[in-house]
C-alpha cells in the first residue's frame, strides 16, 4: 500500500480516495449523514459538528469524487486514539472498504506508535477483531486494542 508524501493518509483503492484533507472533507454532509446513525440518536447537528472539529476527520470518496464515507480518530498520537463515526454508506459496503481504512490507519505513520485504541460499536466487531480488538469485559459494544511494540509490527491484510 503506498501512501503519498503529501498526505500520509491521502490513499487510493480501486479508485476510492480516503483523505484528511480539509479542503477535500464535507463537514456538513458528514454531520448530516451521522445524524442519521444509531450512536447520534437526538443528538443535535453543532454537537456532532464540534467533535468533527476536535478530531482528526477523515473523508471516503467514491471514483466519482463524491463522498462515500466519514469517520474520525481522537488521538494523542503515542499513547490513545479513539476510532470514531466510521461510516460507510450503503451503497459502498461489502468492497472492503472498511478493513483497507483501518490497515491504513493503524499503521499510517500518524497513529503506527499509538498504543491503546478504543472504540464503540454494536454491529462491526466481526471487523475490528480482524485487528486484535477485543471486547472489553462488563460491556459487549466497547472494544479495545493494546499494541506493543511486537504487535504493532503485525499487520491485517486487506
Amino acid at each position: 500500500m503506498k501512501i503519498c508524501s503529501e498526505h500520509d493518509t491521502f490513499l487510493q483503492r480501486y479508485g476510492f480516495i480516503l483523505s484528511d484533507d480539509p479542503e477535500r472533507i464535507d463537514i456538513g454532509w458528514a454531520v448530516k449523514q451521522l445524524e442519521q446513525q444509531y450512536w447520534f440518536q437526538g443528538e443535535p447537528g453543532e454537537r456532532i459538528r464540534t467533535a468533527i472539529e476536535g478530531a482528526h476527520p477523515y473523508g471516503l470518496h467514491a471514483p466519482d469524487g463524491t463522498p462515500a464515507g466519514f469517520l474520525s480518530i481522537l488521538s494523542d498520537g503515542v499513547y490513545n486514539a479513539r476510532l470514531s463515526n466510521l461510516l460507510i454508506m450503503p451503497e459502498y459496503r461489502g468492497r472492503g472498504l472498511g478493513r483497507w481504512i483501518m490497515s491504513t490507519l493503524l499503521y499510517s505513520s500518524r497513529f503506527a506508535g499509538v498504543r491503546t485504541w478504543q472504540l464503540q460499536t454494536d454491529d462491526a466487531q466481526a471487523l475490528y477483531r480482524r485487528f486484535g480488538f477485543e471486547v472489553f469485559e462488563g460491556n459487549g459494544a466497547f472494544m479495545t486494542l493494546t499494541r506493543t511494540s511486537t504487535t504493532q509490527e503485525k499487520r491485517e491484510t486487506p
